[in-house]
């Protein structure tokens, strides 16, 4: 289900070269004209954001990422276009924006809790919850101004996840405060990740991009590069990057654009390596990953047991189907791959809408981010019905990695001397 829809969005600002300031300057230029630029802010947006998705925005500065999360927000009125959303918006933007710089942190507290529509006796409850993830016990007496910028966005941000919302629309907070800070800022977004919240979140750091979120939109101008998995996403961001950059020769920036090429087409690829041609007929409808208590889950500990879930649609009779699944690292290698032809569990015939289950128990895999491909195909797998390629995203969490490698299996020791 789609909370957010965005369908040929633009927004353009009108910039005036001249200010008029009070009434009488006005009615003295009454006969003269202001005139204005017209900046093209957003262009031509189009993308979808499923209920639970983590999607991160990146892209240079005045690329139009914060205008976007305005317009999401209703905080900015699109020029053209459609937006539609489903669910209760907290908009994380322009933290502090309602501080008062004389007033003291406890009553800041207050105020910037009632503008986020906070009742006293809400603030109250929240107030020791407030204090201590922003980690300011010892200034909540001192006035505002004697705190710094940082202090202050903790506070604001501090207060803001107090609301409770479907879609959380995140600007620049993870820059916010010191390492410890940024972890509690991480760990609170993991949290709303695991009850199934829906989060845009623009950041200029990519690394976590590519850690936290599920697809990314590369903006550049106001235009929609690319929307689509978040490690292609960056790569285009670096990449383009380099392509603007004045001291790189024309054959570099053609190379760049050559590999760039390359990576969309094997987006479409099979585990395989093979180009798909889907045949039809049965579809892959949905894909999730479940805990051992048969519940949607993307966050799990090392050796649980889960089960992938592929649900189907069958427009028309099928004889003889296959379904395979395959668990991919970050960078796309597969690291389990089984099939119901290899494992010998045969189907006969589905038709109608259903679903399969793939259970692995105690998968041992390390701390890390990993994704999920599913496919319906024929014995040979030359023949495919329908492919998913690396569409879902778990985490696997736990101690710190001990040793090499991917995966972690039961060992000892011996020493002989």
């Amino acid at each position: 289900m789609n909370v957010i829809e965005i369908k040929n969005l633009n927004k353009v600002f009108k910039i005036p070269h001249e200010k008029r300031t009070t009434l009488i300057e006005s009615i003295i230029k009454l006969h003269k004209r202001i005139k204005y630029e017209k900046l093209h802010a957003l262009k031509n947006l189009n993308f979808s954001v499923k209920k639970g998705e983590t999607i991160g925005v990146i892209g240079p500065n005045g690329s139009g990422k914060t205008t976007l999360l305005s317009i999401i927000a209703d905080i900015l009125k699109p020029t053209f276009g459609e937006v539609r959303v489903n669910g209760k918006i907290i908009p994380l933007l322009g933290l502090g924006i309602g501080f008062h710089p004389e007033l003291t942190a406890k009553e800041n507290i207050y105020l910037y809790g009632t503008l986020m529509g906070f009742e006293r006796e809400e603030i109250d409850k929240k107030f020791n919850r407030i204090i201590k993830f922003s980690g300011l016990n010892k200034f909540i007496d001192t006035p505002l101004k004697d705190l710094s910028s940082g202090m202050q966005a903790r506070l604001a941000f501090s207060i803001a996840i107090q609301s409770q919302g479907d879609i959380y629309l995140i600007d620049e907070v993870l820059a916010v405060g010191d390492l410890s800070f940024q972890k509690k800022c991480l760990d609170i977004i993991r949290k709303f990740q695991k009850a199934g919240k829906t989060m845009i979140l623009v950041t200029q750091g990519l690394d976590l991009v590519n850690k936290l979120c599920y697809k990314a939109l590369f903006l550049h101008n106001g235009k929609q590069i690319y929307f689509g998995k978040p490690e292609v996403a960056i790569k285009k961001y670096l990449r383009f990057s380099d392509i603007k950059n004045k001291n790189i020769t024309k054959e570099i920036k053609k190379s760049i654009k050559k590999e760039i090429a390359i990576e969309e087409k094997n987006i479409s690829k099979s585990p395989i390596g093979t180009t798909i041609k889907k045949m039809g007929g049965i579809r892959i409808t949905n894909i999730k990953v479940l805990n051992e208590k048969g519940k949607e889950a993307t966050e799990f500990r090392k050796n649980s047991n889960i089960s992938i879930k592929i649900s189907y649609n069958a427009s028309r009779k099928i004889k003889n189907p296959y379904f395979g699944v395959a668990i991919h690292s970050k960078d796309g290698k597969i690291l389990i791959g089984p099939n119901t032809n290899s494992d010998k569990c045969k189907i006969r015939a589905l038709s109608g809408k259903g679903y399969i289950l793939c259970k692995f128990k105690k998968l041992p895999l390390k701390e890390g981010e990993y994704y999920i491909s599913a496919s319906i195909h024929k014995k040979d797998e030359a023949e495919v019905f329908d492919f998913k390629n690396m569409v879902k995203k778990f985490i696997i969490v736990g101690d710190k990695n001990k040793g090499h490698g991917i995966v972690e299996v039961e060992h000892k020791w011996k020493i002989q001397s």
